[in-house]
Formats: C-alpha cells, sequence, structure tokens
C-alpha cells in the first residue's frame, strides 16, 4: 500500500506537526523534544491523542460559526486583537503546509489503468471542485475511459447559507445535490452523456447530525463486492485539499487493501481564506474567514486517527503471517522427526515457508473477508440518473 504524502511528512517530518501544538501552547520545547525521540509507534498514539483532544470540531459542521472561534479559543488572550490572531495564523498555516496538508495530489499510475472515476461529497461547492478536478483530468487525457463514475455521499441536510440556491429549488439533501450537479454537467456537455453514474449512499449512525467518509467508503466497498467485475479495475477518487490525504488514509483503512483505489484532487490557497486584519468578532464568534484553517487543524486530527487504523491493520496483518510462518517452522520440525517422514512432505512444506516469506499482505480471500465483516453495517442505495 504507498504512503500518502501525509503519512511520509507524519513520520519524517516530526517536528511540522509537533510545532502546531507549540504554536497552540499545549506543548513546551521540553515536552515536543520528548514526543519526537519516541518510537514510531508510540508517537503515532500520542499525536492521535493531542490530536482527538484538541483540534477535532467537536462534532459541529464545516463552516459552523461555532468553530471559526477555535484559534481564539486556544489564544483567549487574542479575541479583541484580530491582527495578532491573524500573525499567529500564518504560522500555523506555514506548519499545516509543511505537512504537505494542502499539496495537490496527482494519479499515480497511467491513465488508462483506471477502470472508474469517483469523487466524495460535501457542500456543493466542493463537490464542484472535485468534479471540476475530474473533467480536467478527462478533458486533458484521451487514455482515461472511465466505465462509471461513482458518487460517494451520505445522508445530510443542505446547509441554509452556503446552498440555499439549491433549497430554493427543493432540493434539501446532499445526495439530491450531487445527482443534480452531475445531471447539470452532463446537460452542459462536461460529462459523457453515456457515462454511467452510480449513486453509493453512507448510512448515519443513530443519533449522528450527518453520515461521514468512512460510511461513504464502507458502503463503496459493499457495491464494489456487489461488482467484481468492476472491483478488479484500478479506481481514482476525487477531492481536494486539505481533505485528500484524509479521505485518502480512510480509504485504505476501510477497504484494507482489497481494492486498488486511490484519492486524488487539487492543491488549496489558505492565504485567501484567512480574516482580514481588522476582523471583528460577529456574535462572540470569529468570522468564517478562518474556517479553513480550522477545517484543516480538523483535517490533521482525522487523517492521523485514519493513519493510525490503517496501520494498525497492516500490524495485524504481519503479525499473522509471522503466526503462520512460524507454525509452519514448527510442523516442519515435527514432520522431520517423525519416522513417517516422507521427501515429499519436505517439499511441500519448504514451498509453504517461501510463499508465507514472500507475502506481504494475506491472501486477498482472507482480506476480503476481514473487510467484509467491517462493512456488513454498510447498504448502498444504488441508482442512476
Amino acid at each position: 500500500m504507498p504512503k500518502t504524502i501525509f503519512e511520509k511528512n507524519f513520520f519524517e517530518n516530526k517536528a511540522a506537526l509537533l510545532s502546531l501544538f507549540k504554536l497552540m501552547d499545549l506543548l513546551t520545547e521540553g515536552q515536543a523534544q520528548q514526543i519526537a525521540e519516541l518510537p514510531n509507534s508510540a508517537y503515532l498514539e500520542e499525536m492521535n491523542r493531542l490530536g482527538q483532544k484538541y483540534l477535532i470540531r467537536n462534532g459541529k459542521e464545516r463552516g459552523d460559526e461555532n468553530n471559526t472561534g477555535l484559534l481564539a479559543r486556544i489564544f483567549p488572550e487574542l479575541k479583541q486583537d484580530a491582527t495578532a490572531l491573524a500573525a499567529k495564523a500564518q504560522l500555523l498555516e506555514n506548519s499545516i503546509k509543511s505537512l504537505g496538508v494542502f499539496a495537490e495530489k496527482k494519479p499515480a499510475a497511467a491513465m488508462s489503468e483506471y477502470g472508474y472515476i469517483s469523487f466524495f461529497g460535501g457542500f456543493a461547492f466542493r463537490v464542484k471542485t472535485r468534479l471540476n478536478a475530474a473533467v480536467q483530468l478527462l478533458n486533458d487525457n484521451s487514455d482515461l475511459k472511465p466505465q462509471a463514475l461513482i458518487l460517494i455521499t451520505g445522508v445530510r441536510n443542505l446547509d441554509v447559507h452556503r446552498e440555499s440556491d439549491y433549497l430554493e429549488r427543493g432540493i434539501t439533501t446532499e445526495l439530491m445535490m450531487v445527482q443534480d450537479v452531475v445531471a447539470q454537467y452532463k446537460k452542459e456537455g462536461k460529462l459523457p452523456e453515456d457515462l454511467a453514474v452510480v449513486t453509493i449512499l453512507g448510512e448515519k449512525p443513530a443519533g449522528a447530525a450527518r453520515s461521514d467518509t468512512s460510511h461513504g467508503i464502507l458502503a463503496f466497498k459493499a457495491w464494489l463486492e456487489a461488482h467484481p467485475e468492476m472491483a478488479k479495475t484500478r479506481g481514482l477518487g476525487f477531492s481536494n485539499a486539505p481533505y485528500i490525504d484524509y479521505q485518502g488514509e480512510q480509504a485504505a483503512s476501510c477497504l484494507q487493501g482489497s481494492y486498488d483505489f486511490e484519492v486524488v484532487g487539487p492543491a488549496e490557497n489558505l492565504t485567501a481564506t484567512l480574516p482580514p486584519l481588522d476582523a471583528k468578532p460577529a456574535q462572540g464568534f470569529w468570522p468564517l474567514g478562518d474556517s479553513l484553517l480550522v477545517d484543516a487543524l480538523d483535517s490533521v486530527a482525522r487523517t492521523s486517527y485514519a493513519l493510525k487504523a490503517k496501520l494498525d491493520y497492516q500490524q495485524g496483518l504481519q503479525a499473522q503471517a509471522q503466526a503462520q510462518k512460524e507454525k509452519l517452522e514448527a510442523e516442519t520440525l515435527r514432520a522431520v522427526a517423525a519416522p513417517s517422514y516422507l521427501p515429499t512432505q519436505a517439499v511441500y512444506l519448504e514451498k509453504e515457508k517461501v510463499r508465507l516469506n514472500a507475502e506481504a499482505e494475506p491472501p486477498a480471500t482472507q482480506a476480503a473477508s476481514a473487510a467484509a465483516s467491517s462493512a456488513h453495517h454498510a447498504k448502498p442505495k444504488l441508482g442512476k440518473l
């Protein structure tokens, strides 16, 4: 499984991640140095603890005014000093950028290798950003001939502030909105008219405001299991920074290596979204201008959480392979010592030993079985436009 930009920087550029917490006065220099010297597994554990405690949006929606006061909440002395707050935000932005969170991610394979394309749902403007990236790639690469466009969306009511134009037309949910956007792109000739469209709807957990990325991916995995011919091909998912690596790590964690799927997308220019230097708190909250920075901090925490889930799964596979290897070695010793030992047994056991040593992961059937057990709650709703 190839490393994402975030995974590479997470372990190789620890200073950038730790500087986020130092800038927010959540770690001293000495504490940061102690964490940096931890073994990678313990370092990942500690960064997850800090991220979940301080950077997650506490269950609120992206762009919610209650979230955009995160910087002022972390730096209470800056509440009445927008200039100081913006300066601190700039330092945070620099650290986040050095992690690659805002970087573009391009497809890793030749265009002819991708059998389908997909994009993740979200606010309408992000859906269009992701779909525009897919359209651009289609226009620039005649070898990219997807069999289908797969919409991975979830249960969410549209936002009255950011998506009011859709609500005025009677489009009330994210599912309805993404289908409408794709239909409009086809009508305008931006997408091939004959391109098959499949809608995957992630279930919403009881009590949650909406379903999240993992629920959509689990529903997508269940769909792939039911469509083996499509599952054999390589998939290309579209997101946009700062969510590319988060959704990529989520996909890797949920799909568990069973399917060849990668997430790409365009870069994001954070600077333009910072609040103006003379910004004043509105109704006790900071303006929506710093919402993308808050999203980025949230994405750092969520990406590291998904990264841990992926690496834990891979570690489990390695432990399983090691256990099989040790079992086979023990069987070999017992067989050689047995009176009925035959040379053909030695040939077979040696071949098995070579096979186990060569395997980086367990057989696909084992991975698929493990994947199925985690996806049994996902019930995809399929449909064509």
